[in-house]
């Protein structure tokens, strides 16, 4: 059987509408969830993560249906109103973020000069297409090319526009801490969060002289993030 055809399958079991009930009815008292990142650093698979534990949380288990119901992707937050129940993925900055609705937010970050070897890396394996598309959801003013020459990934004010945020329940994570902070982000959420096995991430398989040169032009800002605390738990929502 196709994957087309066994999802279809799937859809038409008559759990999928209880399912749906339960978090229809789930939806009118619980806050939408926002997973924003300065991007690379984990942000898939922490919302990923959210996704399936909610549902966990919720149903008692995980199903592929689960997904479209309760998770999105929101690359422009000016003015967004974000749904109950539901978890987001975000790129953007929060300067226009609502905040007059309850909501938690979880922002990540980690070493900016990871994050554009990260993003070179996928510039190989990935195409041009989807680094066109990495820059618009990060809401980059400048091409890739100039990344060696200044932060086109605005990298830098992403964490300080999150960690300045008020008016809102927020907890920022360095990536290296995520797994040792599974319990605080559980505790934060209001259910149970179960990350997947960490994987030691390695830029060994990239030139030795671009990772030399991005480490030289990003020193500086990879110095101010790794004094920054590995976390920071703001609750200030209504």
């Amino acid at each position: 059987m196709s994957e087309i055809r066994r999802f279809g399958a799937l859809l038409k079991r008559p759990m999928r509408s209880l399912r749906f009930a339960h978090m229809t009815a789930d939806a009118t008292r619980t806050p939408p969830i926002l997973c924003a990142s300065i991007g690379r650093v984990g942000s898939s698979l922490s919302w990923d993560a959210l996704v399936r534990s909610r549902a966990r949380a919720l149903l008692g288990d995980y199903h592929p249906t689960d997904w479209r119901r309760i998770s999105a992707m929101r690359w422009d937050l000016n003015g967004a109103r974000l749904a109950p129940g539901r978890v987001y993925k975000t790129h953007d900055f929060p300067y226009e973020l609502a905040l007059d609705q309850p909501m938690r937010i979880l922002f990540l970050f980690g070493r900016p000069s990871d994050v554009v070897l990260s993003v070179l890396r996928c510039r190989v394996t990935e195409g041009e297409a989807w680094i066109a598309e990495h820059l618009r959801h990060m809401h980059s003013r400048a091409g890739l090319d100039a990344i060696l020459e200044h932060d086109v990934l605005r990298v830098e004010e992403q964490i300080a526009a999150w960690r300045a945020l008020r008016g809102a329940d927020v907890l920022s994570l360095k990536y290296d801490a995520l797994w040792d902070r599974c319990a605080m982000l559980g505790d934060f959420m209001g259910f149970d969060v179960a990350l997947p096995v960490r994987v030691e991430r390695s830029v060994t398989d990239l030139d030795p002289d671009l990772i030399a040169r991005v480490r030289a032009a990003y020193a500086t800002l990879d110095a101010k993030v790794a004094a920054l605390p590995d976390h920071q738990l703001v609750r200030e929502g209504i």
